[in-house]
């Protein structure tokens, strides 16, 4: 009656803490639904900062965009207009390179007339020279006809001599005019010359700036090709991110919606789950009374069970130091036996002497049968298997004699039971 009474207390204490744990069960759920809503709702506001930091890059990196094309276009338009102001130093250095020309031409001429011309008046100098030599030599070479002529003749002949004396001197005097004109005309061609190789040099530095100015157009414009690659690379990389931003806006709308819709259904089930702990809160303080009763009686079987463990303990260690005796006894059995054997030869021989009778004298052997012995030996070896306590049959009077450990009080051995 009592273990039916164990039983049934225990199968009740059982279906209480399954509610029990079912109230816990549901505690933990409410809990961990309520912290799965506020890191879903930590993730949500995380997520919308990183939405609105990238939507904020994503404006920087269009208006950096804009800045670098409209800077692109600038430096685009002003080369347009170095290449047009290259190509305007360009062919003004080619119509300079030809009128350049062209008077070197002009140059070349009027050096080779001046050179003829001046040929001509050094030759034409020197024949006047020769002239005005005759001239002088003639009136020395001939004073003696000039005695002999009369008055008439000489002064016709001086007349005539001075005729072609002045007409002589002013040849002379025009030959001199003309090639002081063609030394002044020399000198201006001169200096005009100077001029023009002058103005040549300067035209011939003008175009190795031209050219060099040329050279720098090309190197920027090989760099704005590069800077052109480069920002339509920056470009690619912009519409990349925006394609990815814009799919990464998508995925945190959607996150967004199903973390609002979560939070709803997990707020739903959190008010179903008090309402049901609202209705079973009665139900749960009848049960944790109930439970209380049957825990105190729980706690007063397991007092009792334990001790009763405790006495059974302390039993069991009797009962094996018993059980250690007795085999140390019977170990010492045989032994005694025939000890006890040999006292009773000669307490037989000492009878006999006292008779007077001859008889001979038996052995401890003799007296003590063997099958005692064996039997003996087999008792040991069988209490000492078994566990202190085991039963012998006698070959002669087929009586089980039984050897059983005793320990009641001060006594402490074995009784012999038939």
């Amino acid at each position: 009656m009592m273990a039916k009474r164990v039983s049934e207390l225990q199968m009740e204490n059982e279906n209480l803490r399954e509610k029990l744990l079912s109230d816990q069960r549901a505690r933990r759920l409410n809990m961990s639904l309520a912290k799965e809503v506020d890191v879903k709702n930590q993730r949500l506001c995380e997520m919308e900062s990183k939405y609105d930091d990238t939507a904020l890059c994503l404006v920087r990196k269009i208006a950096e965009n804009d800045r670098l094309q409209q800077a692109f276009d600038d430096e685009m338009k002003r080369m347009e207009l170095i290449e047009w102001e290259n190509k305007r130093l360009k062919w003004d250095l080619e119509c300079q390179r030809r009128n350049m020309q062209s008077m070197k031409l002009q140059n070349e001429k009027l050096n080779n007339d001046l050179v003829c011309q001046r040929q001509e008046l050094v030759q034409r100098a020197e024949d006047l020279k020769l002239e005005k030599a005759q001239v002088y030599l003639e009136p020395e070479n001939m004073p003696a006809e000039r005695e002999e002529l009369n008055d008439k003749s000489i002064v016709k002949v001086k007349e005539v001599e001075g005729r072609e004396y002045m007409e002589n001197l002013n040849d002379s005097l025009v030959y001199e005019v003309q090639l002081c004109e063609l030394e002044r005309k020399y000198d201006d061609t001169c200096a005009i010359l100077v001029k023009k190789i002058a103005e040549n040099d300067r035209l011939h530095q003008a175009f190795a700036e031209a050219e060099l100015v040329g050279k720098q157009n090309k190197k920027l414009k090989y760099e704005l090709q590069f800077t052109k690659s480069q920002n339509e690379k920056l470009k690619r990389d912009l519409e990349y991110q925006r394609r990815e931003l814009v799919k990464r806006v998508k995925e945190l709308g959607e996150q967004n919606s199903q973390a609002y819709v979560a939070p709803k259904n997990i707020l739903a089930e959190k008010e179903e789950l008090n309402n049901q702990n609202t209705v079973k809160s009665d139900d749960h303080h009848a049960l944790r009374e109930a439970l209380e009763e049957k825990a105190e009686e729980i706690q007063y079987m397991e007092n009792l069970n334990k001790t009763l463990t405790l006495k059974e303990r302390i039993s069991n260690d009797e009962l094996q130091d018993a059980r250690k005796e007795a085999i140390s006894v019977l170990k010492v059995l045989p032994q005694v036996l025939f000890s006890l054997g040999f006292l009773l030869c000669k307490d037989f021989e000492a009878r006999f002497a006292a008779s007077g009778s001859q008889v001979r004298t038996p052995t401890p052997v003799q007296v003590i049968p063997s099958s005692l012995v064996s039997s003996l030996s087999q008792l040991t070896s069988s209490f000492v298997n078994s566990g202190g306590h085991c039963t012998m049959y006698s070959s002669k009077q087929d009586l089980p004699v039984a050897f059983s450990p005793v320990s009641s009080g001060d006594r402490h051995g074995f009784d012999l039971v038939r």
